[in-house]
């Protein structure tokens, strides 16, 4: 059951947060751009299943735009609205890994690789969905939780375009990296290079909210990022064993 649902949820991480551009995403009320969404999950989930089973796929498809309808129609665009409609999709997909236990025990994947191999395919898969999780959907996450502050600073205090999008992903990276290679000490450093890095930026007292705002934001990193990263060796230690 744990192999299906790791290659459940890679298929959707890798579909909702790599192949769907911002501009997809933005267009997601148009019936045809959420179809072909979903259409590209599946094909995702597909291509990691490594055959066609029709039942998992049909209900990967549809529940995939019946949660994305609710949440583009009927709910605001808030972080507890993202974070339901991703544990919709996580619940759904645990369901079916559930129903269909053995969905990946008759794969190509499967039957190509020999019995050793077989764990580090699954150990690759749930190294990226970690990552997956712990960069772009904490992205996510984090400019949901502290978009209600933005409107508090200083208009006029600009940065480059998308600067702190990219960021708090290479922040999160680094974390992720750090707690992998088991030098957790690193991040101490990382925290102590960014508040050098932002001292001219904050050190004037009229900018005290920008420095709160990226206070807030840094540790919501920082924390999101050690969080997915204990998580996901755990999950691997799961197969290593």
């Amino acid at each position: 059951m744990l192999e299906t649902f790791a290659t459940l949820l890679a298929g959707h991480l890798i579909g909702d947060f790599v192949i769907q551009t911002k501009s997809m995403a933005m267009r997601e009320e148009r019936f045809g751009i959420l179809l072909l969404h979903a259409a590209l999950v599946t094909g995702v989930t597909l291509l990691l299943l490594g055959q066609l089973h029709i039942a998992v796929l049909i209900i990967v498809l549809i529940s995939h735009m019946l949660i994305d309808i609710a949440e583009t129609h009927l709910f605001p665009d808030t972080w507890g609205t993202f974070v339901v409609d991703q544990l919709a999709h996580v619940g759904i997909l645990f369901g079916v890994s559930l129903v269909f236990s053995d969905a990946v025990s008759y794969g190509a994947w499967t039957t190509w690789l020999s019995t050793d191999a077989q764990p580090h395919y699954l150990i690759a898969l749930v190294g990226i969905s970690g990552f997956l999780i712990c960069v772009p959907v904490g992205g996510v996450l984090v400019e949901k939780l502290i978009m209600p502050l933005y409107g508090e600073l200083d208009q006029g205090v600009g940065g480059l375009p998308g600067g702190g999008q990219y960021i708090g992903w290479l922040e999160r990276s680094i974390v992720f990296l750090l707690m992998f290679i088991n030098f957790p000490n690193g991040i101490g450093f990382l925290i102590a290079a960014k508040s050098i890095l932002r001292f001219g930026e904050v050190r004037d007292p009229s900018h005290r909210k920008t420095a709160e705002y990226i206070i807030i934001g840094t540790f919501l990193s920082f924390g999101w990022a050690l969080l997915v990263s204990v998580l996901t060796q755990q999950a691997i230690a799961h197969w290593q064993a």
